[in-house]
């Protein structure tokens, strides 16, 4: 218990009074250590792109690698698109304006070609 509580402090940059624990309990360190850098977007955005599998088209329903093609096409179009996995006529037609940016075949289907694409640009 005493753990969680220095935790929940550490985290929260809280100083309290509970009675037993003084100062020095809840801070071991003269100043707390640095927090981890987190990498910036596009890394995190490339790792999920590279994990895409398969051909990607309309019609295809709560599918974990269209959430991750409509996320790119958020971040790096301005898409505005619903991320649900749902790969509808706004996903195919966001899909049709990457390729024709990117000199592919516009057919709004995310195969190889296009995810090979949507990785060289990150």
């Amino acid at each position: 218990m005493k753990k969680i509580i220095i935790l929940f402090l550490l985290i929260f940059s809280i100083t309290v009074s509970i009675p037993g624990m003084v100062l020095a309990d809840v801070l071991p360190y003269p100043n707390p250590p640095h927090p981890i850098p987190v990498p910036p977007p596009t890394n995190l955005l490339q790792n999920e792109v590279s994990r895409i599998t398969g051909t990607l088209r309309q019609g295809m329903k709560n599918n974990t690698n269209v959430r991750v093609l409509q996320d790119y096409l958020n971040q790096m179009q301005k898409a505005n698109l619903a991320e649900d996995g749902n790969f509808g006529n706004k996903t195919r037609l966001a899909v049709i304006i990457f390729q024709k940016a990117n000199s592919l075949e516009p057919d709004g289907i995310a195969g190889k070609n296009t995810i090979k694409k949507m990785l060289e640009s990150l």
